[in-house]
């Protein structure tokens, strides 16, 4: 005699309803229902089980899967990565020239992590930083150690109004790469390792789906609260009295390496925080109000200056991860 599944065991149940339609003895079907179920399911523990081990089996194997696709437990590595630790090129000058970047700055990475609160940068350090700018009359580097209140809810609004503005908002998050695959492929822009989360959230970053839009705006601007103008950090802005000139650019440009080579070397950690000057160019490309511009125009004080790059700094509570890089050959003209 064949086992009775629990079809079966069902399909007697709901006879039981049909069959007396009276209130009283529909009341004992009910019952007899009830307990069918229990009975059904003590039979079937075994089953259940089996099945449960079958789910569970199947839920290691799909994290596994992902795991391995997303690159969960292997941070920055790949082929995007090998720039920072050797170089690939065959060419004589160019690996002379490769190894020279190396050596000057195989440790240099943006740190968007958490500073720690307890431990400020000493005033001696901003000295050192600002000497290090060799154009004193084109450019300066202020600090904003006396309105620091100030340049930090600019900052934070900036970063609203580049949400806000859907165009902008869509034009910064196409720099993000999110996969290997995206990470292979464009050998720049920022990835989920080099966010300064703990190993922690960056494991679980990257096995879980990708978020929508609205929930990275919100994460972004939590974190450019809590974190990228939290505590711990002195806030900087370069000046240049042509904000127009290219060459002036490249100064900053090169000004900002140098002093996040110096930095690096006196395990001080930096990351450009730019959404003031990037609403200011918007501002000045479209038909947006001048907000920003007159705002942190105001903060300077000084009209002959407008900042173009901004930049907090401070004692990280963790490393940072490198970013993508592409080989010094594929960067030469």
């Amino acid at each position: 005699m064949r086992r009775a599944s629990l079809e079966d065991i069902a399909q007697l149940a709901s006879m039981c309803h049909s069959l007396w339609p009276d209130g009283s003895i529909q009341e004992h079907a009910r019952e007899l229902s009830r307990l069918l179920t229990v009975t059904a399911s003590l039979m079937n523990r075994r089953e259940l089980f089996r099945s449960m081990a079958a789910a569970a089996g199947a839920a290691i194997t799909g994290v596994s899967w992902r795991a391995t696709r997303t690159g969960a437990f292997s941070a920055s590595q790949g082929a995007a990565y090998r720039p920072w630790r050797e170089a690939s090129e065959s060419s004589g000058l160019y690996r002379a020239l490769h190894a020279a970047i190396l050596a000057a700055s195989p440790h240099r990475h943006t740190n968007r992590g958490p500073f720690q609160s307890h431990r400020a940068v000493a005033g001696s350090a901003l000295d050192a930083i600002s000497r290090l700018n060799s154009e004193p009359d084109q450019i300066h580097v202020r600090f904003w150690t006396e309105s620091p209140q100030q340049i930090r809810e600019l900052m934070i609004a900036a970063a609203q109004a580049v949400i806000a503005d859907r165009q902008q908002n869509r034009d910064s998050a196409s720099w993000f790469r999110p996969t290997p695959e995206a990470i292979a492929l464009h050998r720049d822009g920022t990835t989920i390792d080099a966010q300064g989360l703990s190993p922690v959230m960056t494991t679980v970053a990257k096995l879980l789906p990708g978020p929508s839009d609205s929930f990275a705006d919100r994460v972004f601007l939590k974190r450019t609260r809590e974190v990228y103008c939290g505590p711990g950090a002195i806030f900087g802005t370069i000046l240049v009295k042509a904000p127009c000139s290219k060459s002036a650019r490249v100064c900053v440009g090169r000004l900002w390496q140098r002093m996040h080579l110096w930095g690096t070397a006196h395990g001080i950690a930096m990351q450009p925080i730019n959404q003031i000057h990037e609403r200011i160019d918007r501002e000045a490309t479209s038909r947006a109000s001048t907000t920003f511009t007159r705002d942190l125009s105001n903060l300077i004080g000084e009209p002959e200056w407008r900042g173009v790059f901004s930049f907090r700094m401070g004692y990280a509570q963790r490393p940072a991860l490198p970013s993508p890089r592409r080989d010094l050959a594929a960067c030469l003209i």
